[in-house]
């Protein structure tokens, strides 16, 4: 690819203007959208950005990379947590108020 030409490779989402600022998420208005296109620039960065992925969530540059499944699960871990936490203090709660 360092030798070859290339026009441009076409990208996923696009979820930045053209300053390189997230749009807010699940935001259905993209104002000032940057283009789709990829320059030969932003393929050589590419390996570079997978490469200092965490495998949740990380921007590098042009870059926004995540894994939607595992953004996922860790959500639905912390509910699952958080709701047995609550189910705890409900609990002792009454069991303390039955106990008097």
């Amino acid at each position: 690819m360092k030798d070859k030409p290339v026009s441009y490779v076409l990208g996923g989402h696009v979820e930045k203007n053209r300053a390189g600022e997230l749009f807010s998420w699940q935001s259905t208005f993209h104002p000032d959208e940057h283009p789709l296109q990829l320059t030969k620039a932003d393929l050589m960065a590419l390996p570079a950005a997978l490469g200092k992925f965490n495998g949740l969530y990380t921007e590098t540059g042009p870059f926004v990379i995540e894994n939607s499944l595992r953004m996922l699960i860790a959500v639905a871990a912390a509910a699952a947590i958080a709701l047995a936490v609550l189910g705890t203090l409900i609990y002792r709660f009454f069991r303390r108020r039955a106990s008097r």
